[in-house]
């Protein structure tokens, strides 16, 4: 990248839901998503997550379960698309809107499918407004950190995985809290 005078950027304002302006959008503009506390800046092409005075990125994925493939038949669900080596010191979960489909469901990697989140029994059993507790149990009160304080590296994406039944309706929000190990190194909603 050449480096770049910044003049006359942009300062927006939203939430997580909203769309990030990319039309008329000067270089270096920024967003600052209010309910996440993240700020993003633009380069020119695309918005890029800032890190916190830790060097942490905070990164959301919505998954809407449909029961097709990728979005809740029995195989897996693209969460987050790793590139080189991160570390990853926190991960949540919570469901938005009810799931329908007996169900299993856990979160990891491909070699290791329950590496950031207990495998769940029954996704019937996970209500709107509950949290993953970390140990496969969904409770209302926020739960507890997945990772329970632990930092994991990571050089693979990660994925749900759907078992046993499909998963044909239904919404959860994962959250992670991610920095790069490697030069160059991302992790975006895939």
């Amino acid at each position: 990248m050449t480096v770049r005078r910044l003049a006359g950027k942009h300062n927006y304002v939203g939430l997580a839901a909203d769309t990030k302006p990319t039309t008329g959008v000067p270089f270096g503009s920024t967003f600052l998503v209010l309910d996440e506390g993240v700020e993003y800046i633009y380069s020119g092409a695309s918005w890029y997550a800032q890190p916190d005075s830790g060097g942490w990125i905070l990164a959301r994925k919505t998954t809407t379960f449909t029961g097709v493939a990728g979005a809740g038949e029995i195989g897996t669900v693209a969460l987050f698309t790793v590139s080189g080596n991160v570390e990853v010191s926190s991960y949540r979960e919570r469901c938005s809107t009810l799931l329908l489909g007996a169900a299993t469901l856990e979160t990891g990697i491909a070699t290791d499918t329950n590496l950031l989140a207990a495998q769940t029994a029954d996704a019937t059993a996970i209500d709107a407004d509950e949290w993953n507790n970390a140990d496969g149990t969904w409770v209302a009160d926020k739960g507890a950190d997945c990772l329970a304080g632990a930092e994991v590296a990571i050089d693979a994406s990660i994925i749900m995985t759907v078992g046993a039944a499909n998963i044909t309706a239904g919404v959860i929000v994962s959250y992670i809290r991610w920095r790069p190990l490697s030069a160059g190194a991302s992790l975006v909603a895939a």
